[in-house]
């Protein structure tokens, strides 16, 4: 049977929630967000150690043994949707290229910069360690595209930052290595939720052209910070950052998410290279 698995490519807080609804009250396909059992930590979805391991690593063993799991539990369906947004910051595409013969298409889902990063500060999603090791990703980790080091001085909001400039660079490393390999769609969350782009979505994924569009999902804010939102204004406004010029830039030094996959060894990480920062809206 040929099978269509779709997924996603972005940072969270950027409509993963609604688009799995879209699509799950639009069409039969199976359409997940996030797998978040007792059981399915390490299973069917990546937890610390997963996702610390590869963005240490690269592609070990060990995230291939992860993978070969996960792939081996999703259903024997036509079509398969999952939004989660940590897959692809554990492997994903390089595990789709290595181990799945099914079509795919990856949604480079992204959101106006604004309001995604507030939504990280009004959660507190940068505060504890372990909820960055978890969900997003850590700065100090040695396998990364953009230089955090000209915004980690900002402290929380910096990292914030970072890690919005880190996946789309990401969506555009993943689209130069594996574009004709998959299926990459951009998409924005401020136009998938028309009826316009929702039908353009649904439409080019083979689903109805004409869905219902469901109302938005967790986008009420925790708390009203605005002195931190001013910041980020401000911090914004004076930044440049070309996500596909410094992916570019990433693998013509050389450097890859996934190789050398040698495995666990101690040694020290040496300074990146400072990645200048253009943003495109």
């Amino acid at each position: 049977m040929s099978r269509h698995r779709i997924f996603t490519i972005t940072g969270g807080r950027t409509g993963t929630a609604w688009i799995a609804s879209l699509v799950r009250e639009n069409s039969d396909c199976p359409a997940v967000h996030e797998q978040i059992g007792v059981d399915d930590f390490g299973t069917r979805t990546p937890d610390i150690r997963t996702l610390r391991h590869f963005n240490t690593y690269g592609m070990t063993p060990l995230i291939k043994q992860f993978w070969r799991t996960k792939f081996s539990l999703l259903p024997d369906v036509p079509t398969y949707f999952e939004s989660s947004h940590p897959l692809a910051k554990a492997g994903l595409i390089e595990a789709l290229a290595e181990q799945s013969k099914d079509r795919a298409s990856i949604l480079l889902l992204r959101r106006d910069w604004q309001d995604q990063i507030a939504s990280y500060l009004d959660r507190g999603d940068f505060d504890r360690i372990a909820n960055v090791w978890l969900w997003f990703l850590d700065p100090k980790n040695p396998r990364r595209i953009v230089d955090p080091a000209k915004l980690l001085n900002l402290g929380t909001l910096g990292m914030a930052v970072w890690y919005a400039a880190e996946i789309e660079a990401r969506q555009e490393y993943y689209r130069c290595l594996y574009g004709d390999r998959f299926d990459f769609i951009d998409c924005k969350l401020e136009t998938l939720t028309t009826a316009a782009g929702a039908g353009a979505l649904m439409s080019r994924l083979g689903f109805t052209a004409s869905p219902k569009v469901p109302p938005k999902r967790n986008a009420k804010r925790v708390g009203p910070k605005k002195l931190q939102h001013e910041r980020l204004r401000l911090v914004l406004a004076k930044w440049r950052f070309d996500p596909l010029a410094a992916a570019q830039r990433f693998i013509d030094a050389g450097k890859s998410l996934h190789q050398p996959a040698e495995g666990p060894k101690r040694s020290s990480v040496g300074k990146m290279s400072a990645v200048s920062v253009q943003r495109t809206n």
